[in-house]
């Protein structure tokens, strides 16, 4: 019966601005709760089990490690994934491209996956005093290649009879290739070999480039591989394998060693830019040097134009050409003549190109991956009768990776970003740093964000617990995750000046917890040139130190997550706004404007759509949607009008309810049967134990009857203490 209150299928704009106009300024006490309107969650339920939706949540998975890890660290994959032995990873604090969530599942995934004995080692840390750039000490990161090949050895060769094909690139002769300087290319023939000479540290050295196809029937002009094989070259010699990737755009065939140039060894330094196609010469130096393969290659991906009306570029089309790629190289060393282990492939990317990275080297050879691979025609795999077989000498599975700022969970981004930051955002709606952080411009400037989006955040942030139980983890153990992540980070600034910038102190003459924490606190003001670095309340009470010189201890409270959090937004100097990642389709004013939008979220969609909704607010706030729920866009001729219009109907999607109540908790409880959270009996007495709970407080019975049903729904419903379900009834039962 109570569905029956919201069947009705339009209602008029202008009702629905006077159904929130009063609660709209209280909507961030913690009494308060926000909620989208249930007849746009019922709009939004019928695309959620669309076969659409079915298909944009693969896609997901397909785009980020987290998945395919925590399925394999808890023995549920059924894909026969094979992530990398070896892990390393860097991501900036102060990141404004990402929240730091999202690492913070990474890292604990890889503990559960070392801890099962399914990965050899990782290495992460979060960089201090580096933004969204190259979060890494580059001389750091091939010190540890170095380390983890010596220690690891040459593979066995797999014992196979060799082959020649359309793939060989011992048959490819001559061909033409047309570059520029940094590496870019203009024209080139389908297969091509040439000797290039270059100077490494002043002294002439040859490469022998390889170019071709990747795959026998590639369906994009991206699709081209290079391969560089130094004159010193070994049986054994590893494979460094560059993304070239920023932003999760698609990238071109390029080159990488071009003939002059000069090429140096021992330059390494902090923050020298491994990836976004930038031919770093101290960087080629040392893989040269070092006698590793070095392949380079294009791939598609969201910013792809439409072919004949298909969006070829949505995922996994990015991994699924990245695979090819390495399968094409693994191919050629294991049944061609080219030299190089095929068991020692590394993948390095940054940023777009080190969330590429993670999720190849978290998914190799996973069958999730066949049909697209086969689209293509990837080498390795064959096809009878429907059914797939993958060599097992060849795949895509890979060593290690190397990747660093690395933009992983774009289909859960929002949920997680909101799940640190809303608190934040909704204490700037309420004018709490109206004007004290003296921040005037920039994401993060307390009047940057419109109405709808503090609303949205608090929506969004509703759902960010439920990733983490998805993944077999609990929002506790990633949050107590990030916090040592910040300890050991603060640690090593502290302790050995390991800040992978100008450091800030001289650690050597801090001798007392009192001077290190005086330390740590310039230090962390001044966090990558820090906007609010002048505002007196700026969180720094959320840890502590202890112990003496060289050995001192930092230690994060489980009750400092709120300040860390609060800290972290203002440093990230530009935060995004609400959403972050799924923007796409709103008009300018209701987010980052135009269909073509930036945004992750391109990644995802139908093979006939630019992009397909991945949550419930850019479901909501897409006007194309809004005569789903009687509301019509503004058509104002007047640009600035229109916007503004857009923004005040945008604001009546959402509801602000008052709580703790019987409301409250029951819309928690429509949400949670409509994702499938809770059905079937548990549903029955849920809302069977709620309606009693609701007639007793109506009449004259105590509060403790009331508080007896409100336990047995909580009880019966069999969700986790975190789930909002029931700390909504919880609420309530305080209250009661």
């Amino acid at each position: 019966m109570r569905r029956m209150r919201y069947a009705v299928a339009t209602v008029a704009a202008a009702a629905l601005v006077a159904s929130t106009a009063t609660g709209a300024t209280a909507a961030t006490e913690p009494e308060e709760n926000v909620f989208l309107k249930p007849f746009v969650l019922d709009a939004w339920a019928q695309y959620a089990a669309s076969d659409t939706y079915a298909l944009l949540e693969q896609q997901g998975k397909m785009a980020t490690p987290n998945v395919y890890l925590a399925d394999v660290a808890r023995g549920t994959d059924q894909t026969g994934a094979d992530p990398a032995d070896y892990w390393y990873v860097r991501n900036g604090v102060p990141d404004d491209g990402v929240t730091l969530a999202p690492e913070a599942i990474l890292y604990a995934n890889l503990e559960n996956l070392k801890s099962a004995g399914k990965i050899d080692d990782f290495n992460f840390t979060l960089v201090m005093n580096l933004p969204h750039s190259e979060n890494v000490n580059t001389a750091e990161a091939h010190a540890w290649m170095r380390q983890i090949l010596a220690e690891a050895g040459p593979s066995v060769p797999a014992d196979v009879d060799p082959a020649t094909g359309w793939w060989d690139v011992s048959t490819y002769e001559g061909g033409s290739i047309t570059e520029s300087a940094a590496g870019a290319v203009s024209a080139s023939s389908d297969t091509g070999k040439r000797t290039i000479t270059v100077t490494l540290n002043g002294q002439p050295f040859t490469v022998t480039h390889y170019w071709g196809w990747y795959a026998a029937t590639p369906n994009s002009p991206k699709q081209k591989v290079s391969i560089y094989v130094p004159q010193n070259v070994r049986p054994d010699s590893p494979t460094y394998f560059r993304t070239n990737n920023g932003g999760w755009t698609s990238n071109n065939f390029i080159s990488t060693v071009v003939p002059g140039a000069a090429y140096t060894t021992g330059n390494l330094a902090f923050n020298t830019v491994q990836g976004g196609g930038n031919n770093n010469p101290n960087v080629i130096g040392e893989v040269l040097d070092q006698g590793m393969i070095m392949v380079s290659y294009g791939a598609r991906s969201m910013n792809d134009a439409p072919v004949d009306g298909q969006y070829q570029g949505h995922s996994p089309a990015t991994m699924t050409d990245t695979k090819a790629a390495i399968r094409f190289v693994k191919y050629n060393q294991v049944y061609g003549s080219l030299p190089g282990d095929p068991e020692r492939v590394i993948i390095t990317g940054m940023s777009g190109g080190g969330g590429l990275t993670t999720a190849v080297a978290a998914g190799g050879n996973s069958s999730d991956y066949y049909d697209s691979l086969a689209q293509i025609g990837a080498l390795g795999l064959s096809q009878t009768g429907g059914a797939y077989a993958d060599d097992p000498a060849v795949g895509d599975d890979v060593f290690a990776t190397f990747s660093s700022a690395p933009i992983i969970d774009s289909f859960r981004a929002d949920h997680l970003a909101e799940w640190m930051y809303n608190p934040t955002r909704q204490k700037i709606r309420d004018g709490v740093y109206a004007a004290e952080t003296g921040i005037t411009s920039g994401r993060n400037n307390p009047a940057a964000l419109a109405e709808w989006q503090y609303l949205s955040a608090a929506v969004l942030a509703q759902k960010g617990d439920d990733y983490t139980y998805e993944l077999g983890l609990t929002p506790d153990h990633v949050k107590r995750t990030l916090l040592d992540m910040m300890e050991t980070s603060l640690e090593l600034t502290v302790n050995e000046n390991k800040s992978y910038r100008p450091t800030l102190a001289d650690v050597s003459s801090v001798t007392t917890p009192e001077q290190a924490k005086a330390a740590l606190d310039t230090f962390l003001r001044q966090q990558d040139a820090n906007r609010a670095a002048a505002w007196a309340g700026l969180p720094l009470d959320w840890y502590t130190v202890t112990g003496s010189t060289g050995a001192f201890e930092v230690t994060i409270a489980d009750a400092g997550w709120d300040r860390l959090t609060e800290y972290l937004y203002w440093v990230s100097q530009w935060t995004k706004g609400t959403p972050i990642s799924t923007a796409q389709g709103l008009p300018a004013g209701l987010g980052k404007g135009g269909a073509f939008a930036g945004g992750e979220g391109l990644l995802f969609g139908a093979l006939d759509a630019p992009y397909s909704h991945l949550n419930q607010v850019s479901w909501a706030m897409d006007p194309l949607n809004w005569p789903l729920f009687g509301v019509t866009a503004s058509t104002n001729p007047n640009t600035a009008a229109r916007q503004a219009e857009n923004r005040e109907i945008a604001k009546t999607l959402f509801d602000v309810l008052p709580g703790p109540s019987i409301e409250v908790v029951l819309r928690h409880v429509d949400q949670a049967e409509r994702d499938g959270t809770l059905a079937g009996k548990a549903l029955s007495e849920v809302r069977k134990h709620l309606a009693q709970a609701e007639k007793l407080a109506a009449g004259s019975a105590a509060s403790r009857a009331v508080v007896a049903q409100l336990d047995n729904a909580s009880r019966k419903s069999g969700l986790p203490a975190d789930s909002n379900v029931v700390k909504a009834i919880a609420a309530l039962a305080a209250a009661s």
